[in-house]
């Protein structure tokens, strides 16, 4: 793992489930790849659908619940 690591905060998302194994396979980030400088935070989740908006940070593109 590189020195410098980013963190996104992803927590109090809906994943489409609560199978917190199901969620961390979805998600690649460093701690799959060892040259990917940010880790992806997605806990606590939702445990249901909420209302979507959509976010841009910097070419990383998604939709945040």
């Amino acid at each position: 793992m590189q020195a410098s690591v980013t963190y996104i905060d992803m927590s109090n998302n809906w994943w489409g489930t609560t199978d917190a194994d199901s969620i961390m396979a979805w998600i690649e980030d460093g701690n799959d790849h060892d040259d990917w400088p940010y880790i992806v935070n997605y806990e606590p989740f939702q445990q249901g659908s909420v209302p979507t908006t959509k976010e841009s940070m910097n070419g990383f593109k998604a939709l945040f619940r």
